[in-house]
């Protein structure tokens, strides 16, 4: 099974971009894995694409972000804005957004065939959260990379030996979200009921690059 394929800029289209961009500006504070490749990318971008003059300059602004490297949260706030900057952008221009559902490798067949459920097993102790909140919903971070935290937990749960995590992206637009309140990160969100079956795309692992989001499909057949 190949779980890691390395992109180009030229098989990104702008919206993959921007949904990354977003991302990492974000947590460039504590992940190692934003740098050079982001701003490569980033660069060829605004070289090679069709963008209009306001995109150009918070592009460039997010080079220049990524360039300061890992630092103290702290000083990670204009980073912070200039996604909030982007994603107007995006929103405002149609551009897709999303939010990430982390979960095992081993959970991907089931999640193809009968969707994304609330009635499963919790991965988390009644002391934490009640098993009733966790029943009731299904539930997203609006970061890939605080999704594949959550589905760390879920692989302690996998019967595999060596479970793999695994991030699943959602289109915004699809979903009825809410705010988790019982969550502690931020970005934590959640959607009563069941999610029905989708050819949804994901990533395996931990990505070193620009995330290479596959369709399950692709995915499940290959394992």
């Amino acid at each position: 099974m190949n779980i890691k394929q390395k992109i180009t800029s030229a098989e990104l289209a702008l919206d993959e971009v921007l949904v990354e961009c977003v991302d990492a500006l974000i947590h460039t504070c504590w992940d190692d894995n934003i740098g050079n490749y982001h701003i490569e990318i980033l660069s060829q971008t605004i070289r090679n694409m069709d963008i209009n003059t306001k995109l150009y300059k918070l592009l460039n602004s997010a080079i220049s972000e990524t360039q300061k490297g890992r630092r103290h949260p702290f000083e990670c706030s204009s980073g912070q804005q200039l996604a909030k900057q982007l994603e107007s952008w995006m929103d405002a221009n149609g551009y897709s957004r999303y939010v990430y559902h982390g979960t095992a490798f081993s959970n991907l067949r089931n999640i193809r065939n009968e969707g994304l459920r609330h009635d499963l097993d919790s991965n988390w102790e009644e002391e934490y959260v009640s098993a009733e909140h966790c029943n009731s919903a299904v539930f997203f971070d609006t970061s890939w990379r605080s999704a594949l935290g959550w589905a760390e937990q879920a692989c302690l749960k996998s019967d595999e030996d060596s479970p793999i995590p695994v991030a699943i992206r959602i289109p915004i637009k699809d979903l009825d979200l809410q705010k988790d309140t019982q969550a502690t990160s931020n970005g934590a969100m959640m959607v009563k009921g069941s999610i029905k079956p989708e050819n949804y795309c994901a990533i395996i692992g931990r990505d070193t690059g620009f995330p290479n989001w596959r369709p399950l499909d692709e995915i499940l057949s290959e394992s």
